[in-house]
């Protein structure tokens, strides 16, 4: 019973070491800290796009190593988001309005619905 004790353990991150993607995220971090000094912008306020949602906890990981390797003691994380999330309403659609700064599709966006889209599509062309 104490094997299995001393085996399971609760990760507060995911582990990365070790995986092929770990020298990407480096590098990615790496040229993301560069833009962010080179611009002089501040990294809580810096909105990082990645593909897929799934990528966001890993590239909060990333960018966590890269400020433990570059030494600095506390380090404002950039916001990582998806292209989807970011451009979705921040409140609920129900009480969001056209200019309430979230997203609102025109006529000619994709709507994510099949049966619009196509017509939208065939008038496009």
């Amino acid at each position: 019973m104490t094997t299995i004790a001393d085996t399971l353990q609760t990760p507060q991150s995911p582990d990365l070491s070790g995986h092929p993607g770990d020298v990407c995220w480096a590098q990615a971090m790496a040229q993301l800290a560069t833009s962010i000094q080179t611009h002089g912008a501040h990294p809580s306020r810096t909105v990082v796009l990645v593909p897929y949602a799934q990528l966001i906890q890993q590239a909060r990981c990333a960018w966590a190593a890269h400020t433990g390797l570059t030494g600095k003691a506390v380090s404002f994380m950039p916001r990582f988001e998806s292209t989807m999330n970011w451009s979705g309403p921040s409140e609920a659609p129900e009480t969001s309005e056209p200019g309430d700064g979230g997203f609102v599709p025109a006529s000619e966006d994709i709507q994510m619905d099949a049966a619009i889209d196509v017509l939208t599509a065939a008038a496009l062309l």
